[in-house]
């Protein structure tokens, strides 16, 4: 059964920041996430895109998938069935108000302006922008760039990117060469070649540059600071690169970013594996013998999610949850 756990995270740092000792946060609401889906078979493998769309209101997307393939090391995943909730808390329970089965795997979902919902895709597919109660789904171009509002979104063209505001419609902003990094509803951050530019949005007033290895992840914070972020550091920088803050992500991999709405804090959500030595050995046997191929059902089955207060540089927030062997730490 797969659960999602609403956990009520006190995030002012203002007391103290985490022990390692610290009582591990208890959900303040919990909903099988089986329930959305149609009717049918649990498959193993499943998709999830989760984010919150208001205060008090948590959107949903889900997939399950099925494989197509009779040999069980060559995975050939198809979607079997899919859908979107929107689901409001209220006096400690999560209710499941507007859905849609017209969804498809997506990497981010945002609430626009007049409470639509619009879903940013995974490779080449269209974004999807909804009416406020999921009744009706209009096919965008595959923007994969949206600001935390939803309202401002960016297309990659081959020659670069295109920017433009989304309510009803798309109304174009202006286009740009070079690596799209970051947009907010007031500026834009992208690479050309070695340099990492801050602008405005309609390009007229340049905010910072600097250098910058492409090896680096770029997030905006706010306005006018920066997240620069690898493996086993992370930085918060001016918009001309000026370092203000250093500190040591979680270790993981798969892992999710993002911020609080005044950019004073940010959330890593990060997924690891941790099996016994036996089945270690076992593991490393199987990918000598199947010429790299390895096991079929490498789970994540570690996750740790931890808020920190980049301006005291302390952690708020530390959540971490372990599942068994054969099981997936994002269930």
């Amino acid at each position: 059964m797969r659960v999602m756990a609403l956990v009520a995270m006190v995030m002012s740092c203002v007391l103290a920041g985490h022990s390692s000792g610290m009582q591990q946060p208890q959900p303040v609401a919990t909903l099988d996430l089986s329930l959305l889906l149609p009717p049918g078979p649990v498959t193993p493998e499943w998709t999830k895109s989760i984010a919150f769309v208001s205060n008090s209101s948590i959107a949903a997307g889900l997939c399950k998938f099925q494989d197509s393939h009779s040999n069980r090391r060559a995975y050939s995943p198809v979607k079997k069935d899919c859908s979107l909730t929107l689901i409001r808390w209220n006096a400690g329970v999560l209710q499941p108000f507007a859905q849609t089965h017209q969804f498809s795997p997506s990497k981010s979902i945002h609430l626009t302006s007049e409470a639509r919902v619009v879903t940013t895709p995974i490779g080449k597919a269209p974004a999807i922008l909804y009416s406020s109660d999921l009744s009706t789904a209009v096919e965008l171009p595959p923007l994969h760039y949206a600001s935390q509002s939803g309202n401002t979104v960016a297309e990659l063209t081959p020659a670069g990117w295109k920017l433009y505001h989304l309510d009803s419609t798309l109304h174009p902003i202006r286009e740009g060469s070079g690596i799209l990094k970051s947009i907010s509803d007031d500026v834009a951050v992208f690479q050309d070649g070695a340099v990492v530019r801050t602008e405005t949005l309609d390009g007229k007033s340049l905010l910072g540059s600097f250098r910058m290895r492409s090896t680096w992840d770029v997030q905006l914070v706010g306005r006018d600071r920066l997240l620069l972020s690898q493996y086993k550091r992370a930085r918060v920088v001016d918009c001309n690169g000026m370092e203000r803050l250093s500190f040591r992500p979680p270790e993981g991999w798969g892992s999710r970013v993002s911020w609080s709405a005044d950019g004073n804090r940010v959330l890593f959500d990060h997924f690891s594996r941790k099996i016994s030595i036996l089945r270690n050995t076992g593991e490393i046997l199987v990918a000598f013998a199947s010429l790299g191929l390895g096991v079929a059902d490498e789970h994540d089955n570690r996750e740790q999610v931890e808020v920190i207060d980049v301006a005291a540089g302390i952690s708020c927030f530390d959540l971490r949850r372990g599942f068994a062997e054969n099981s997936e730490a994002s269930s």
